[in-house]
């Protein structure tokens, strides 16, 4: 009732389900009632402006009568839709793709954060042309081909953030991706990163963050830490930008190799650094920081900051000596 006298003015909508909702015998009870609450709010989907919609794989029932008989289908493409956050763990690929193909088809859309594994191509209901006025995106467990596929036509984002990132094989005849605008990348939980910043040329890129580490059967080992390290510095030469800000860090069991990362920070393409994040390190990390009348690591370096740090008492103190 209040979808209906709110009309027509824009909503901002959250839909979530913490908990499983079970039907009874007569498909009566509260899942019922939060079905007709989904419908009705997809029923006004023209008129949603931002939109967060939880479905977990517990409510698949719910989800697949909410889309039942074409239902989706049916709905009219939104008007005013600016970002959108989707976990659709509960609906079928297809219902899924469709609900993402209506979103994406926004012409004010700018900001997504897609919490299902994503592949690319999945489906020709989002048409490259509408990754082009994105200027925001956030995804949840996707892979490198995936990305590679559908980055060239994000001419506009200048946020990126990948929590998972799947190591898959590259096409050979994949060109390096121009992001012309991007200036925020964040790779959380990556076994490997180098097959991705291969790929990569940010003119505007200021902040990285990275977090290596394991989510899958691959193994982080010392050899492939530093293919990560040879294919930044590459990337970052490439792309001829000025970083301002880098956290790097390591997924546990694993732990940072200080003497890589020390030789890597010195390069000049770290110059210009004003904030540093590094987490699991220990003296040797810090004691190359130190900041002396006639050297520095870092000559920029503004902000330090240390997540868990090993470090032995008194090393803190010596670092302005």
């Amino acid at each position: 009732m209040w979808l209906e006298r709110s009309a027509p003015a824009p909503l901002d909508l959250t839909y979530t389900q913490p908990r499983p909702l079970y039907f009874d015998n007569d498909g009566g009870g509260r899942s019922k009632a939060a079905t007709r609450i989904l419908k009705a709010m997809l029923g006004q989907l023209r008129r949603w402006r931002t939109a967060r919609i939880y479905l977990k794989q517990d409510e698949r029932d719910m989800a697949r009568l909410a889309s039942e008989d074409g239902f989706l289908k049916s709905l009219c493409a939104p008007a005013f839709l600016e970002s959108f956050e989707l976990d659709l763990a509960g609906w079928g690929d297809e219902n899924a793709m469709t609900l993402q193909g209506l979103l994406f088809s926004s012409p004010v859309l700018r900001e997504v954060e897609l919490h299902d594994p994503f592949t690319y191509p999945s489906s020709a209901a989002i048409q490259d042309a509408a990754w082009e006025k994105l200027t925001r995106m956030t995804l949840h467990d996707t892979d490198v081909s995936s990305l590679v596929g559908f980055l060239p036509f994000c001419q506009q984002l200048r946020h990126l953030t990948v929590h998972r990132l799947r190591h898959t094989n590259v096409p050979e005849e994949a060109s390096v991706i121009s992001l012309p605008r991007l200036k925020k990348l964040t790779l959380d939980k990556a076994a490997r990163l180098d097959v991705f910043f291969d790929h990569l040329d940010l003119k505007s890129l200021r902040k990285l963050e990275c977090k290596n580490g394991e989510f899958s059967k691959t193994r982080h080992t010392k050899s492939q830490e530093e293919a990560n390290w040879k294919s930044l510095l590459a990337m970052l030469e490439r792309s001829e930008c000025t970083l301002k800000s880098f956290a790097w860090s390591c997924q546990e069991p694993y732990e940072i190799t200080e003497e890589c990362l020390v030789r890597n920070l010195a390069s000049p393409l770290f110059h210009g650094l004003q904030h540093l994040l590094l987490r699991k390190v220990s003296n040797l990390a810090v004691t190359a920081l130190r900041v002396t009348l006639k050297s520095s690591l870092l000559p920029q370096l503004s902000r330090i900051e240390f997540d868990y740090c090993f470090a032995t008492d008194g090393i803190f103190t010596a670092m302005q000596g």
